[in-house]
C-alpha cells in the first residue's frame, strides 16, 4: 500500500503495524507487509511523529496480495508537560486536563516520570479532514448499533522523552468543539445534552461506546463536547443508529 499526506505527497518512515509485524514506509510512501495470517479482518495501523494515527482494516480470505491505502492528517499542534504536574494543554480548539503522576508506558505498564510531549488533531466531519480519520464509522454499541453519525472527533498522541508511547491511568478531561453540520434538525445537539462518547478500538477496528459526555457552550454560542478520556486513541462524539 502506500501512505499519503492529506495533500497527497508521499509520507516515507511511517510505521506500519498489523498482527505483530512492522514495517515502515519507503521514499515514495509504499510499504509492504509480510507474512500475514488470512483474515477477514486485519487491522492495519499507520503512525509517524507530527501526524494523526490512522487505522484501516483488510481481508485477505486466502494467501494473496491485498493493497491498503491511507491518508495521515498533520497534527493541529503539539504542547511539552511535566508529568508531576497538574496540566491543562491548550492545542486550537482542543482543552485537555491530565491529572499529575498518572502517565504510563504502554510498552510496559509501568508508570513514566519526566517530560511528555502532547500531539492532538481535531476532525471536522463534515470537511475533507475526514479522510485522516479512522476506518469507517462501523460500531459496536450496548444498543447494538452498528453505524455512527459524528459531530466531531480528535486524536491525541503522548510521547515521553526517549519516544515512548504513553498513555494513562487515570482519566483526563477532554473538550472539543462540536458541530450539526447538514444533519437534519431532528438529529441537531444543542447545549445541556448528553452524548455517548466512543473511542477507536485498535484491536477490533471498530468504533466502540465507552461513556457518556456533556454538551455545553462557550461565550460564542459553538458547542463543545465535553467529556472524559480513559486512555488516548481516536474518541468521538456521536449518535449510533
Amino acid at each position: 500500500g502506500f501512505v499519503m499526506s492529506e495533500t497527497g505527497a508521499a509520507l516515507d518512515f511511517v510505521s506500519v503495524k498489523a498482527q505483530g509485524f512492522i514495517t515502515h514506509t519507503a521514499e515514495d510512501g509504499s510499504y509492504t507487509l509480510s507474512g500475514v495470517q488470512p483474515s477477514d479482518n486485519i487491522v492495519i495501523s499507520y503512525s509517524k511523529k507530527g501526524y494523526a494515527k490512522n487505522y484501516e482494516v483488510a481481508s485477505m480470505i486466502d494467501w494473496e496480495t491485498v493493497n491498503s491505502n491511507t491518508t495521515l492528517l498533520e497534527i493541529d499542534g503539539s504542547q511539552t508537560i511535566s508529568s508531576w504536574d497538574v496540566e491543562v494543554v491548550n492545542i486550537g480548539d482542543i482543552s485537555i486536563s491530565f491529572e499529575p503522576n498518572h502517565f504510563i508506558d504502554t510498552s510496559t505498564g509501568e508508570r513514566y516520570n519526566g517530560d511528555v510531549l502532547v500531539e492532538a488533531t481535531y476532525v471536522d466531519p463534515y470537511t475533507s479532514d475526514i479522510e485522516g480519520a479512522p476506518r469507517d464509522l462501523s460500531a459496536d454499541a450496548s444498543d447494538d448499533s452498528s453505524q455512527l453519525v459524528s459531530y466531531g472527533m480528535v486524536d491525541v498522541s503522548l510521547y515521553g522523552e526517549n519516544n515512548e508511547k504513553l498513555s494513562v491511568n487515570v482519566p483526563a478531561k477532554v473538550r472539543i468543539p462540536i458541530t450539526n453540520g447538514n444533519l437534519p434538525e431532528s438529529f441537531h445537539l444543542s447545549e445541556g445534552d448528553q452524548q455517548a462518547t466512543w473511542s477507536f478500538d485498535t484491536d477490533l477496528g471498530i468504533w466502540v461506546e465507552e461513556g457518556v459526555g456533556n454538551i455545553v457552550a462557550d461565550a460564542d454560542g459553538n458547542l463543545i463536547f465535553d467529556f472524559r478520556a480513559s486512555h488516548f486513541s481516536w474518541w468521538n462524539c456521536d449518535q449510533g443508529f
